[in-house]
């Protein structure tokens, strides 16, 4: 469970998501949040993790999210989404994308967030 705030073009939204365990197929759910009911939730956070998530375009509609994190820091991770499990395991990533970490436990936001 988390809460976040997605900046698109200077405008703030406000979600509380909430995400299976996992690691290729996870089941996620988002609902919209007040920016009061976000600021007191996260008043709450046990752990905090920030980072600015870039969007790009690759081909056949997929997009890369590129994750670069302030908080761990020197950390840059990619990922892409995919609508079912066997487009995922055609997927060839680009040579930019570097090392898989999908199956490593580490890289998971829950587990970042508690090395902090």
């Amino acid at each position: 469970v988390r809460v976040r705030k997605k900046t698109k073009q200077f405008n703030e939204h406000y979600f509380l998501t909430v995400k299976s365990e996992g690691s290729v197929a996870r089941d996620e759910f988002e609902i919209v949040l007040s920016d009061i009911t976000y600021k007191e939730l996260l008043g709450e956070a046990k752990y905090l993790i920030e980072k600015t998530r870039y969007e790009i375009p690759l081909s056949e509609g997929l997009v890369a999210e590129l994750d670069v994190y302030d908080n761990p820091k020197d950390l840059v991770v990619v990922e892409v989404e995919f609508i079912n499990e066997d487009l995922a395991q055609k997927f060839v990533p680009p040579s930019w994308m570097g090392k898989e970490v999908t199956n490593d436990p580490s890289f998971k936001n829950k587990n970042l967030a508690r090395e902090i």
